[in-house]
């Protein structure tokens, strides 16, 4: 006589996760009841299963048996239903002839103060942990209207500030930008305050730029603007007050394909590194991938530092006064950014500046303003070892600095001409990270 037996795996997995489920609190009575009943039932169904039967009908019968009350079970235990949240207590509406005061305290520590007027409008006072404030006034559409600042003389006294501002700051043009007003508490600090603020998850555009507007509404672009993960950082050496525009130009020469296309050029033509050539029907060209001269680059660095006008007359011999760098020649000559050809007599400005001069000069800039420049790096680039005996330092900081990476085939070309798109590229760089 031949024994048959039925398998118990199916309701035996059901039913251990079916006893892994104890929160009855979570669940809806009516649900739980159907569920706690086909467990019951599951449980009932194992406990009766023999090993062994002695007709195959028989032992039929108890496979039907345990399947359907594990799918009984599979199927209660899929429908257990939550039991609804409770819902929120409402908020007390404001007296309509009163304003509502919110005080509250963000992730950052900042402690802010909402005061939302009868008119619709409101005040967002925010104080950070440093003591640096900020007050910004809303219209009814939550759009900020003006915006004034405070640092404590002592974060001025440290060179940096980070305004704690929730709202976004930048604008399409300087009709749309909101004006933030920073008052420095006490005496003028003694060299430039770096202001910080973020642009509260709003993409910054490469062309953006602090503007700094006088007592009669004249703008002025701070060339020193760092960008960097959507941090917008400006130089002030006063009270100042700031508008963060996007000044970034367009050309027409410059293809969507062009590598430079969507990060440098708006960043240089928004920063006066590079304004543009005219092309042959007037319009203006970045010209990118052209050479770029000594003169050029050295002129870049005085238009960062604004000096641009009523320069010294410089020592070099090639340079005449109505030449259009000549007042870059001699800020640079004055400052020791360049030393020139010859024993220092010749300029060379129309020369082509190579990579490895714009490292020099770079370096001798960062030296000017004070910057550390201990950073060093042995390049591994296959051709480093050609890299001239007075640049090599100079190489091997920027390379450590990540202002001069390699091209796409891994080559440094130190000694290979800097096309224009390529120094305002460095010049970005060394803006976004050294200055910022």
């Amino acid at each position: 006589m031949s024994n048959w037996t039925v398998s118990t795996t199916l309701i035996s997995s059901v039913l251990d996760e079916a006893n892994a489920v104890t929160n009855d609190d979570a669940y809806t009575d009516e649900s739980w009841k159907a569920f706690t009943a086909a467990r019951d039932g599951a449980k009932a169904a194992l406990d009766s299963c023999l090993e062994t039967y002695d007709t195959e009908a028989a032992a039929e019968q108890q496979k039907d048996l345990l399947d359907n009350a594990a799918k009984k079970l599979f199927r209660a235990q899929r429908d257990l239903a939550a039991k609804p949240l409770p819902q929120p207590q409402p908020q007390p509406q404001p007296e309509p002839d009163r304003d509502n005061i919110k005080v509250e305290t963000d992730e950052a520590g900042n402690k802010l103060t909402t005061t939302t007027h009868k008119d619709g409008t409101s005040t967002v006072d925010t104080t950070a942990p440093d003591g640096v404030s900020t007050t910004i006034k809303l219209d009814k559409d939550g759009d900020a209207t003006a915006i004034s600042a405070t640092v404590p003389a002592s974060v001025a006294k440290s060179g940096r500030a980070t305004l704690p501002l929730k709202h976004a700051i930048a604008g399409a043009s300087s009709a749309d930008a909101p004006a933030i007003t920073i008052d420095i508490s006490g005496a003028a600090p003694a060299r430039p305050l770096l202001v910080s603020l973020d642009s509260q998850d709003s993409e910054l555009a490469p062309g953006t730029v602090a503007v700094l507007v006088d007592a009669n509404g004249n703008e002025k672009v701070l060339a020193k603007t760092a960008l960097a993960n959507n941090r917008v950082s400006f130089p002030i050496e006063n009270d100042a007050t700031i508008k963060i525009v996007d000044r970034g130009k367009s050309f027409e020469d410059v293809r969507e394909t062009d590598w430079f296309a969507q990060e440098v050029v708006g960043y240089a033509s928004a920063r006066g590194i590079i304004n543009g050539v005219p092309g042959e029907r007037g319009a203006l060209q970045f010209q990118g991938n052209a050479a770029a001269s000594r003169a050029m680059f050295v002129c870049m660095l005085a238009n960062l530092e604004d000096a641009r006008q009523d320069q010294p007359q410089s020592a070099f011999t090639d340079v005449a006064q109505s030449d259009w760098f000549a007042n870059g020649a001699a800020w640079g000559s004055e400052n020791g950014i360049v030393a020139g050809y010859g024993g220092g007599s010749v300029f060379g400005g129309e020369d082509p500046v190579t990579r490895e001069q714009v490292a020099v000069f770079l370096m001798r800039y960062a030296t000017m303003l004070g910057l550390d420049t201990s950073a060093r790096v042995q390049p591994t680039h296959p051709d480093a070892g050609s890299t001239s005996q007075f640049a090599a330092d100079a190489m091997q900081w920027a390379v450590a600095e990540g202002l001069i990476p390699g091209n796409g085939s891994g080559m440094l070309n130190p000694a290979s001409t800097a096309t224009r798109a390529e120094v305002a590229a460095i010049l970005a760089r060394f803006i976004n990270t050294q200055l910022a």
